[in-house]
């Protein structure tokens, strides 16, 4: 056999052994190149598998807040309140997953008892005990906020937004189903609407299939009149921890 036989067939050898390592066709667990990304922490990264993240999101949060009235309103002012807040938000863009677009409804419950005052109502003067006097404040709003990741893999997160929408007063003096035998007594129930915004700040922690974390917002309405002198701009600062599930 002369020298370049033995190197053709020498070659020959290597090319079967190689071939039979490495069969044509043969399955692997690893994803096709077109499906493998970078990550957003850079090329010098190893590459990953991209895989879809849940559009949706439906969170519920709950906390205290601190409405004031800026104008005479004895019976609203400064009140402490239970705050309820659910939130259903989505991610609309593949390409922009940080932009969020949602829709809330909070709702305020005054938890204190008010001191009693003296309002003018139909234009008389009329006495208020503290324990005839219910406030309620509900605020549906629309939502677009940035939500940045603080890892790569997404699992904790820092969210600043703003929101606006409408805020609903209600309140409730006495009892109306109640015989009146004190002339000086008064009852009614009044609800007044406004134009409002927001802005809050999220921080959460991957939980399961969803976040976990702390909020905090800042609320600002427009004029709300309940009687004649139980009027003004509405403030309200509510903090909280909240809960989200993604879907």
């Amino acid at each position: 056999m002369s020298r370049r036989t033995r190197i053709s067939v020498a070659a020959a050898a290597v090319a079967a052994t190689l071939a039979a390592g490495s069969p044509a066709g043969a399955q692997t667990d690893e994803p096709a190149p077109d499906e493998w990304a970078y990550g957003e922490w850079g090329p010098e990264e190893k590459w990953y598998y991209e895989e879809p993240d849940p559009r949706w999101e439906f969170a519920l949060g709950v906390g205290y807040a601190r409405v004031e009235f800026e104008g005479e309103a004895p019976l609203v002012d400064d009140r402490d309140t239970l705050h309820i807040e659910p939130v259903l938000s989505v991610a609309p863009l593949d390409q922009l997953r940080q932009l969020r677009l949602g829709a809330g409804l909070g709702w305020s419950m005054a938890l204190d008892d008010t001191k009693g005052a003296f309002i003018s109502h139909d234009g008389e003067l009329v006495a208020v005990a503290s324990a005839d006097t219910t406030f309620m404040l509900f605020e549906p709003d629309l939502r677009l906020s940035w939500r940045q990741p603080l890892d790569r893999d997404g699992n904790s997160f820092i969210e600043a937004g703003g929101a606006a929408g409408a805020a609903i007063g209600w309140l409730d003096v006495g009892d109306e189903d109640d015989e009146v035998t004190d002339p000086d007594e008064v009852t009614f129930s009044e609800t007044d609407t406004s134009f409002q915004w927001r802005v809050f700040l999220r921080a959460g922690l991957r939980v399961s299939n969803g976040f976990a974390g702390i909020e905090a917002s800042y609320m600002r309405a427009g004029d709300l009149t309940f009687a004649d002198d139980v009027s003004g701009e509405a403030d309200e600062f509510y903090i909280g921890i909240f809960g989200a599930i993604q879907f």
